[in-house]
C-alpha cells in the first residue's frame, strides 16, 4: 500500500464503526483459519470473564470482535 492509501486505511478504520467491525471481525476469521482458534478462544473466554461484570465494555468487545461462541464454532 502506498503511505496515501495506509492513512486512508487508519483514518477509516478509526472514525468508521462499522469498518471497525469488518476488520477486526476478519482478523479474528483469519487467525482461526491459520490454526491458531484454541489460541483465540480461550483468550476471548478471559476477556470475557473479566469484564462480565461491566455490560458496556463487554457490549464493546463483542461489538467489535467474534465472541467466544461464534469462535467455537468456527473451529
Amino acid at each position: 500500500r502506498s503511505f496515501f492509501k495506509k492513512w486512508l486505511f487508519l483514518w477509516n478504520y478509526y472514525l468508521s464503526i462499522r469498518k471497525r467491525k469488518i476488520v477486526e471481525k476478519e482478523a479474528d476469521t483469519i487467525t482461526i483459519q491459520r490454526g491458531y482458534g484454541k489460541e483465540i478462544y480461550e483468550e476471548r473466554r478471559l476477556q470475557e470473564k473479566y469484564i462480565s461484570s461491566n455490560k458496556e465494555k463487554l457490549g464493546d468487545l463483542n461489538k467489535f470482535y467474534l465472541s467466544s461462541n461464534e469462535i467455537k464454532s468456527l473451529i
